[in-house]
């Protein structure tokens, strides 16, 4: 289980925090941030296959931008190929 606040790096407007400046209105955007919580959990016993599943909840805010939020549920299922000793 993670908490925390990041850049919301799946964003153009939150890459590196980046703000912009509109030289017309003089207005400043950007610096998108995610601020939530964040579940994962996997299985996996050393055989050759195992499972995953995450959860997690963010507020999305920055300046000059609209609020929103996001929340996401993935699962997965992995075979290993190649077993490593």
């Amino acid at each position: 289980m993670d908490a925390g606040r990041l850049a919301a790096a799946d964003y153009q407007l939150a890459v590196g925090l980046r703000r912009t400046r509109d030289p017309n209105t003089g207005t400043t955007w950007g610096g998108v941030r995610a601020t939530g919580i964040n579940l994962s959990a996997s299985y996996d016993r050393g055989e050759a296959n195992g499972v995953w599943a995450d959860l997690s909840a963010h507020q999305l805010t920055g300046q000059n931008v609209e609020d929103n939020q996001r929340q996401r549920l993935m699962a997965g299922y992995y075979y290993k190929v190649i077993k490593r000793r």
